[in-house]
């Protein structure tokens, strides 16, 4: 099964059973995978643990039923799986900072999580896709290795220059933050030229004299993350025209003059760790206003 109609099922399926005792185990025996790849999918495509979504749409829909009905707290309990009300009553509160009984009588707005959507979702063929959404991040500093690119070419030797840093540069490099993390920043685009600086990096909490270090200040973010049925290591020139393709055609039905996009600056993430010989993901960040 696709990814893409994978995961429609699986939100599908968690909305159909919010009144069970849904676990990660359950959906893994009824979609026939791994509770590992169906955690690593959906955590890549909605940057949220299952775990907590699952949680989090059985508190949201429990508190319209509250709303839209006399239930008593003990029949909501256990309309939601909950073993005992209290239990309900502790979980309510952690996630909205009061009882059911305090929100109720306070006449508060509560936020809600609603059914996550796949329709800002960009399909690449049929196994691949990338999904759109906004973050902030603060600055870091980045060490590893520049190379100055033809645009023409950078879509072949970008990869090949990521994974020769990965094989020969990481494992010397000092002070890294994020363990397993690949960080290729595209700077200094120069359009007379065609080309651009790219860096192959690594985050890390201190400069490593002997490579070329960057900093990159706080900044606002439009993230897309890939997600692929393939190890990070295959991600090769098609699949990365493929990527660029599908970025390109949203920023192109974007509302003109809605954001700026600064464009002479992007870098992308990849997570090896949470990356298998079945599964890629890999984010893009590109700094707008």
């Amino acid at each position: 099964m696709h990814n893409r109609l994978l995961l429609q099922n699986i939100i599908n399926d968690i909305e159909e059973n919010l009144a069970e005792k849904l676990t990660l185990a359950d959906l893994a025996g009824r979609f026939g995978l791994s509770e590992i790849y169906i955690r690593k999918l959906f955590k890549s495509a909605f940057h949220m643990p299952i775990s907590t979504y699952i949680k989090k749409r059985k508190l949201s829909s429990s508190a319209g039923l509250m709303l839209a009905s006399d239930f008593r707290i003990a029949d909501i309990a256990a309309e939601y799986g909950y073993e005992f009300p209290q239990t309900y009553i502790n979980a309510f509160k952690r996630e909205y900072g009061m009882t059911p009984f305090q929100w109720k009588k306070s006449g508060k707005p509560l936020a809600i999580t609603e059914k996550v959507s796949l329709e800002q979702m960009i399909a690449i063929g049929e196994e691949n896709m990338i999904l759109p959404d906004v973050c902030i991040l603060p600055k870091m500093i980045l060490s590893g290795v520049k190379h100055n690119l033809g645009f023409a070419e950078s879509h072949s030797l970008a990869p090949q220059r990521a994974l020769e840093f990965w094989d020969l540069c990481y494992p010397h490099l000092d002070h890294v933050k994020e363990k397993g993390v690949y960080y290729g920043v595209t700077k200094n685009y120069d359009a007379e030229k065609q080309r651009s600086d790219y860096y192959c990096t690594a985050h890390v909490s201190a400069p490593n004299e002997k490579y070329c270090n960057l900093l990159l200040a706080k900044s606002r973010y439009a993230r897309f993350t890939y997600i692929g049925s393939h190890s990070y290591r295959e991600l090769d020139v098609k699949r990365a025209e493929e990527m660029y393709q599908a970025i390109a055609s949203y920023f192109r039905r974007q509302p003109e003059g809605q954001h700026i996009f600064d464009q002479n600056m992007y870098f992308e993430r990849v997570d090896t760790k949470a990356c298998t010989e079945d599964f890629c993901t890999m984010e893009w960040y590109i700094p707008y206003k």
